[in-house]
């Protein structure tokens, strides 16, 4: 309709629309920029007159230290020289809550090293001592999350629990269920987020999604439908005030700092590290905890500099990938807690040389893959 403006317009499209999405509308002769959420995620940063608007709130780092949320169904209207405006989907003006930007620019770059994947390995070894600092005392081998401490009783009850999630985050989970399952006998399912059928959850079950980004459409939806099911939802997440976050009953952060790199490395070490801390504390508090469980605690303390130690075969890995460079086909193989580290293995080396990976059980390669 061109007797509509611009806001107007982008009022009456976005009612048209099914499913999420965010977008930003400019028009000429109104000298107006529109953006406009609907069950994504965006960010307005503010500095002075300026104004920039993202998925991803690091990237106003070096432009903006203020920044605030666009909600759901919320529009942000910009206008040269003037303050922008957050309004409802019935228009109405909003006021904005501000926040500060929390993020070391250091982050954001590369350092010395080649590209940022690189660089995030090599940052594990520091960020395995952030993920235990205040969560685990070695002498007298107790395990705390705050963020769970107001659910914690009901944690403890639980008979079952159920993970979601996505990609590498997936693969977390499987290592959380042969941990829960060993340490705390109780029985884990583990489903991709994309595939979670909420009809068969009950009120008071357990429901614990992963997320790097906390972010993660399918998986926050699997969060929402678990959570609209009357189940108890936990988050395992490295963004601080991420959607996930926001949305569920209580959580863990992983502590991992900005992760730069497409093909995630210190994020898996990360939540892998949380859901081993998870499963040990659940341990202690149903007295299910044994000789092996301790052997665990104790061995954690100087993982850190096992992996210095691992990272220091550099040259031997450099020499080992140029035998292997002209591979076309590859499998990883591994079995129990390894199997699903052979998956994310596999899912790395598709994702970085698009050499065709798969991760098996060792005991299954004998049953028709080889």
């Amino acid at each position: 309709d061109k007797k509509l403006d611009l806001t107007s317009a982008v009022q009456v499209a976005l009612s048209e629309i099914v499913g999420a999405c965010a977008m930003m509308v400019y028009s000429q002769s109104e000298k107006l920029l529109v953006a406009v959420n609907r069950g994504g995620q965006l960010f307005a940063g503010v500095n002075g007159s300026e104004c920039f608007v993202a998925s991803d709130k690091n990237a106003f780092a070096g432009y903006s230290k203020n920044f605030f949320e666009i909600g759901n169904n919320q529009f942000l209207l910009v206008r040269s020289g003037k303050e922008p405006k957050l309004l409802n989907f019935n228009l109405e003006v909003l006021k904005p809550e501000i926040e500060e930007l929390d993020v070391d620019i250091n982050q954001l770059t590369k350092g010395d090293y080649p590209n940022f994947m690189l660089k995030e390995i090599h940052e594990q070894p520091e960020i395995m001592r952030q993920g235990m600092t205040g969560r685990i005392n070695f002498k007298t081998q107790e395990i705390c999350f705050g963020g769970l401490d107001e659910y914690w009783e009901q944690i403890k009850q639980a008979s079952s629990l159920v993970i979601v999630a996505c990609g590498t985050s997936f693969h977390a989970g499987l290592l959380a269920k042969y941990w829960l399952e060993k340490l705390v006998n109780i029985p884990v399912k583990v489903e991709y987020a994309s595939e979670f059928q909420a009809a068969t959850i009950k009120a008071g079950d357990i429901v614990l999604g992963i997320s790097q980004s906390g972010t993660t459409a399918d998986t926050i939806v699997a969060l929402e439908a678990a959570k609209d099911q009357g189940a108890i939802t936990l988050g395992v997440c490295n963004v601080v005030n991420s959607k996930m976050a926001r949305l569920v009953n209580a959580g863990i952060y992983t502590r991992a700092g900005v992760e730069n790199g497409v093909a995630s490395t210190k994020a898996f070490t990360a939540q892998a590290l949380a859901l081993l801390l998870f499963a040990l504390k659940l341990a202690n508090d149903k007295k299910t905890i044994s000789n092996f469980n301790l052997r665990i605690i104790n061995q954690l303390e100087s993982l850190p500099n096992l992996m210095e130690q691992a990272l220091g075969s550099e040259k031997v890995i450099r020499t080992l990938a140029r035998k292997l460079k002209q591979t076309t086909n590859c499998l990883f193989l591994g079995r129990g807690y390894s199997f699903p580290v052979a998956l994310e293995g596999a899912l790395k080396l598709k994702e970085i040389s698009y050499v065709h990976a798969e991760g098996l059980p060792a005991g299954e390669s004998k049953h028709g893959p080889l």
